[in-house]
């Protein structure tokens, strides 16, 4: 997966936000740390396959962090919510 936090097209909402971005980053960090599964989601159309040939590679625009008891999962956003 490639991302980035793609600040001027998530300006104007707030859902997707810089310091959820990097919450959600570090959520997966401290998971490979912790050698865990990734919780790893999206929320609608959350992903952008890059290339039709390599459907498993994706882009994603933006992240938040999903918090329930004993669940952190990072989800991707692409488009507008």
């Amino acid at each position: 997966m490639f991302g980035s936090f793609d600040e001027k097209f998530w300006k104007d909402q707030s859902v997707v936000t810089r310091e959820g971005h990097a919450q959600a980053l570090a959520a997966l960090e401290r998971a490979k740390r912790a050698g865990k599964p990734v919780q790893m989601g999206w929320l609608g159309r959350g992903l952008q396959v890059v290339n039709k040939s390599q459907p498993c590679v994706m882009k994603s625009r933006g992240l938040v962090l999903w918090k329930e008891p004993g669940v952190e999962a990072a989800l991707s956003v692409y488009h507008r919510l």
